[in-house]
């Protein structure tokens, strides 16, 4: 997951994929 999240550029990920990465907001932070 974290390979996908930091491979995915912001234009690949779309608006669904995002909404379901902000629900792990903790995951999303140390992602981001």
């Amino acid at each position: 997951a974290r390979v996908a999240w930091g491979e995915a550029p912001p234009s690949a990920q779309k608006p669904k994929n995002i909404e379901m990465k902000m629900s792990s907001g903790e995951a999303a932070r140390l992602c981001w």
